[in-house]
C-alpha cells in the first residue's frame, strides 16, 4: 500500500524535491524506483544549477558528469568557491573549462563566488584565462545561438583586465546585466574598455563597476537612440578618485533627461580622500543607493544628500563618528527623504535621535530594514568584514 502511495506522487512534485537537495543526495534519491530515476534526469532539474566547491571535493567527479550528460539544459549557472584551497581552485577552472566544450549550450546566466580568505600572494589567473576562454569564440557546430545575459563576476576575487571584458562584450553582444564590482585592490578595466562594450551591448540595462572604469564618454552612448535603455548603474569609488577626472554634470543630465526611470548606487569606501565625496555627489545624478563607508565625520555630506536627493534616495548606509551635529542631519534626511525604506547607521545614536526617525519614516520599521542603535551592545550588527566578503559582496548594490 505504501508503495502505491509513493508512485501516486505527482512527477512536477518529485522534480521540485529534487531541485532542494544537493547533488549526491539528489542522486541518491534517485534510486528509489525507475519513475524517480526518470525525474532525477528532467531538464526542468538541470536549468538553474550550483557548483559548491566549499566543503569536500567528493562531489567533483560527480559535477564534472553533470557537466557532460546535463549540459546542455544548463541556463543559470553559479560556482561557488573555497578560494583557500588549491585542489578547489583547480577543480572550479576545469568545471568552467567543461562548460566550453558543451554543445548546443543554452547558457544565459553565469556567476562565480569566492569564499573565505585570499591566500597570500594569489592573483587568480588561471580563472581569468578559463572565463577567457569560456567567454570567447564558440564555434557553429557546438552553440550556434549561445549568448550570455547575465554575468555576475563580483564574487571573484581575481584582477581580470580589458582582454577579458572585450572577450565577453565581443562575443555576448546580446549581454543585459554585468557586475564587475568585484573588491579586488587594483582594477585595470579601463574606460576605453567598458565604452566598446556598451557600444557593442545594445541590451545592456545594469551595469556595476569601479568609478575609475567610467567616463563622460561612456554615459553619453548610454543615452543614444538606437539602445535598450539602461536601468541601473552601480559606480565603486575607491582612492583611484584621487587621480581621476570626475564624470560631469552635463553627461549625468543628458542620461537622466533621456532615461527618467534611471537609478544610479554610489558606495565610497575607507580609501576615499573625503574632499573627493562631495565632488562626485552632483545634483544630476538619479540616485537610488548610497554607501558612506568612509569612516569619516559625514555632517556635510549627509546634508549634500538632503537637498540633492530628497526625491529617489532609497537606501543609505553609514559608517561614521556620532556627533550631536550627526543627529541633527539625520533627523533632516528623515524628513526631507521620504523614499528611504533602508537606512542602516553604524554609530551609537542618541535616543531621541532614533525616535525621530523612526517617527518620520514609519517604513524603516515596516521592512525592518534598519540599523539605528541608541545603546551599546554586545553585538548589535555585522560590520562588514574579510570573514562575511560573500555577504557583502551580494548586498552591494542593495537592490
Amino acid at each position: 500500500m505504501e508503495i502505491d502511495v509513493w508512485q501516486q506522487i505527482p512527477d512536477h512534485i518529485i522534480v521540485n524535491v529534487f531541485g532542494h537537495l544537493s547533488l549526491s543526495e539528489r542522486y541518491h534519491a534517485s534510486l528509489v524506483c525507475k519513475s524517480w530515476q526518470q525525474c532525477f534526469h528532467s531538464q526542468y532539474l538541470w536549468r538553474t544549477f550550483e557548483f559548491n566547491l566549499n566543503k569536500d571535493n567528493a562531489e567533483f567527479r560527480n559535477f564534472a558528469d553533470c557537466v557532460v550528460q546535463h549540459g546542455h539544459h544548463f541556463r543559470d549557472v553559479s560556482i561557488y568557491l573555497y578560494q583557500k584551497d588549491a585542489e578547489k581552485r583547480k577543480c572550479a577552472v576545469e568545471i568552467i573549462n567543461l562548460l566550453c566544450k558543451v554543445r548546443q549550450s543554452k547558457l544565459n546566466k553565469f556567476g562565480i563566488y569566492f569564499t573565505g580568505e585570499n591566500p597570500l600572494f594569489y592573483a587568480g589567473l588561471e580563472f581569468v584565462e578559463a572565463l577567457k576562454t569560456f567567454f570567447g569564440y564558440i564555434p557553429d557546430e557546438l552553440s550556434p545561438k549561445h549568448s550570455l545575459v547575465e554575468v555576475n563576476l563580483s564574487g571573484l576575487q581575481a584582477a581580470f583586465d580589458d582582454s577579458l571584458i572585450d572577450e565577453l562584450s565581443k562575443n555576448h553582444p546580446k549581454i543585459e546585466s554585468l557586475n564587475l564590482f568585484n573588491r579586488i585592490l587594483v582594477c585595470k578595466v579601463t574606460p576605453d574598455c567598458i565604452l566598446r562594450l556598451v557600444k557593442r551591448c545594445q541590451k545592456l540595462q545594469d551595469l556595476r563597476v569601479y568609478h575609475t572604469s567610467l567616463s563622460d564618454e561612456i554615459l553619453e552612448t548610454l543615452a543614444e537612440d538606437d539602445r535598450s535603455p539602461i536601468q541601473y548603474l552601480a559606480i565603486g569609488c575607491r582612492r583611484e578618485l584621487k587621480y581621476e577626472s570626475d564624470l560631469t554634470s552635463d553627461a549625468w543630465a543628458k542620461l537622466g533627461a533621456k532615461i527618467p526611470e534611471f537609478r544610479v548606487s554610489l558606495h565610497f569606501d575607507h580609501t576615499v580622500p573625503q574632499v573627493k565625496v562631495a565632488d562626485v555627489l552632483k545634483p544630476e545624478i538619479p540616485l537610488k543607493q548610497l554607501r558612506l563607508e568612509t569612516f569619516t565625520i559625514l555632517i556635510d555630506e549627509i546634508k549634500t544628500v538632503s537637498r540633492f536627493y530628497c526625491d529617489t534616495l532609497e537606501a543609505l548606509i553609514l559608517q561614521t563618528p556620532n556627533t550631536y551635529e550627526l543627529g541633527v542631519a539625520l533627523l533632516d534626511l528623515a524628513h526631507t527623504c521620504k523614499q528611504l525604506t533602508c537606512l542602516k547607521v553604524y554609530c551609537i545614536l542618541d535616543k531621541e535621535v532614533v525616535q525621530g526617525i523612526h517617527a518620520e519614516l514609519p517604513q524603516l520599521r515596516e521592512k525592518g530594514n534598519y540599523i539605528l542603535k541608541s545603546e551599546m551592545e554586545p553585538e548589535p550588527w555585522m560590520i562588514p568584514t574579510r570573514k562575511s566578503l560573500l555577504t557583502v559582496q551580494q548586498e552591494f548594490p542593495f537592490k
